[in-house]
């Protein structure tokens, strides 16, 4: 009799290579000591989904402040503030929810706001102002360093297709 788990486990393929030692008879365990295993592991998945879906709202706050603000220089402390979240809270969260931190996060944002303004015909100054970035400097640096291309090379090579 096999045994079935339906829950998703962040480091799911921690039950799957359980279950193939078990199998394989490379570890000793038996039925019992397995089951009392997978037991453990999927109360501590529904925790973290409890967790989760705690503090979603919380983030989906987070993202809308972001999105609405997108145009301007957004930092890490201005979104705690409006979100009234311990900022190493914030960013520790985020980060084990969603595998990404806060800035980088925005950063993303910015730079598919910034394709699409490109895209559209605005040269790298006017979209790095549309994006937020003081810099086009430092605008150009974090864009090449994403895509690979200058976003005035992206711009002109968009044109040409």
């Amino acid at each position: 009799m096999d045994i079935l788990v339906c829950v998703e486990v962040r480091e799911h393929s921690l039950v799957e290579d359980l279950i193939l030692l078990v199998k394989k008879n490379i570890l000793d365990f038996d039925r019992d000591t397995v089951k009392k295993i997978l037991d453990i592991i999927i109360n501590l998945a529904l925790k973290e989904s409890d967790i989760i879906a705690s503090i979603s709202p919380t983030f989906e706050l987070a993202k809308k402040y972001i999105d609405q603000n997108i145009d301007k220089a957004i930092t890490i402390n201005s979104v705690c503030k409006y979100i009234n979240l311990d900022k190493s809270y914030f960013i520790r969260k985020l980060k084990n929810i969603y595998s990404i931190s806060p800035k980088q996060y925005i950063i993303d944002m910015k730079l598919d706001m910034a394709l699409s303004y490109l895209k559209e015909g605005l040269s790298t100054l006017e979209t790095c102002e549309k994006v937020g970035y003081e810099s086009s400097e430092s605008f150009t640096i974090v864009f090449k360093k994403k895509f690979g291309i200058t976003p005035h090379a992206y711009k002109h090579q968009f044109s040409r297709s």
